[in-house]
């Protein structure tokens, strides 16, 4: 029907454009600091987690400007992504440090990245669809549609929840202007929740399990630490939710 065809392209609207919007903060992040001497998986994710805070101040002071305009995030997203296209895709080419530790992590650890990767792709239908959570309903996408239906940032005093930091609901209000189906910062949360496994990744290997580490034991602690925060059931459920908790981590 055609209600179905416009909430399977509104959802296909959100996929690309919360991933453009994450480039876009991974970019702006890589331009910020290098972080040379880390793992390419730990500075993959504290850059996007960088630009992401840069950007969200960006659209803040929008908000406060009334400039909440579909064209004005249309015009944001394509200046950002041609200004810094150079560094987006520097920033991407970081995720080639997933290759040591897939080719020295074993059978086991093999086993552990392939079911890691399944496990979130099967949040990723739930982030698609429309929102049940409590916390997204009542704010974390309740807000970011009001200011969107507002075109600006407002204050809305019957909701109590609207003195909470809105880090990440500036940039979910980012992906509603730009026309999405309502679930747009379930599945931001989504692929920012796997920049942030990168995170854990490159961070693993850096560090654990110490001195005597060696390549082969570093990747499969890496391998076991994504599998076993996706084995939780709260990090594992909160990537198809419109929450900020995998965002803030």
């Amino acid at each position: 029907t055609p209600q179905q065809f416009l909430e399977i392209s509104g959802a296909l609207v959100n996929l690309i454009a919360s991933l453009l919007i994450l480039a876009l903060c991974g970019g702006l992040g890589y331009k910020i600091a290098r972080f040379s001497g880390s793992h390419p998986l730990t500075a993959f994710s504290v850059q996007a987690a960088l630009g992401a805070g840069a950007f969200s101040l960006v659209w803040l002071a929008l908000g406060l400007a009334g400039l909440y305009r579909w064209w004005v995030a249309l015009a944001l997203l394509l200046a950002g992504l041609i200004y810094l296209r150079d560094e987006i895709l520097a920033w991407f080419r970081q995720l080639g440090g997933i290759l040591p530790i897939w080719q020295d992590s074993g059978t086991l650890g093999h086993i552990f990245l392939l079911t890691s990767l399944l496990l979130a792709l099967n949040q990723a239908w739930i982030a698609l669809a429309p929102p049940v959570k409590y916390d997204a309903l009542t704010y974390h996408l309740a807000l970011p549609a009001a200011y969107a239906a507002q075109g600006r940032l407002a204050f809305f005093p019957a909701n109590p929840y609207w003195g909470h930091p809105q880090l990440a609901e500036m940039l979910f209000t980012w992906i509603a202007t730009l026309g999405g189906q309502p679930s747009g910062g379930a599945i931001f949360n989504w692929w920012c929740g796997l920049a942030m496994l990168a995170g854990v990744a490159g961070f693993t290997y850096e560090h654990f399990p110490g001195s005597p580490a060696t390549p082969r034991s570093q990747a499969r602690a890496a391998a076991a630490a994504v599998f076993f925060v996706l084995a939780g059931a709260t990090a594992r459920w909160m990537l198809g939710w419109a929450y900020t908790d995998l965002i803030s981590a």
